[in-house]
């Protein structure tokens, strides 16, 4: 099985959930060594250590900017899994693409987005 990790949206303010999605990574390259794992990443470099890993790979993808960055993913990704053809798409950013219509894992590590919503805007 090949599986996308879109990790766009995690980047931009590294904290707990990119890091308990790079722990997770770094589980399943332990203990999977039959699925694929794709890597969509904005910051490349910051994931060599995964790269060892037969199973691991990082398809990376260039923002113009960390502004806006959830518009710029919402009209990049459509492109990028047309490309990847993933079996599954995880998304640990609460975020899912535009027009994603095969099977998909959300992680949403909390929701304080909804309880305060100008904590984080659209065009973050």
């Amino acid at each position: 099985m090949r599986i996308a990790i879109d990790l766009l949206i995690a980047e931009k303010k590294p904290g707990g959930m990119l890091f308990a999605t790079r722990a997770l990574l770094a589980g399943l390259a332990r203990i999977d060594q039959k699925d694929e794992y794709i890597i969509i990443s904005g910051k490349p470099k910051e994931y060599q250590e995964l790269v060892g890993a037969p199973n691991i790979r990082i398809h990376p993808v260039r923002l113009r900017s960390w502004r806006a960055v959830m518009i710029q993913h919402q009209l990049l990704m459509p492109g990028v899994l047309r490309k990847l053809q993933p079996d599954v798409l995880h998304v640990p950013a609460f975020v899912s693409p535009i027009g994603w219509k095969g099977p998909l894992v959300i992680t949403v590590h909390d929701l304080a987005f909804m309880k305060l919503p100008d904590q984080l805007p659209l065009s973050s």
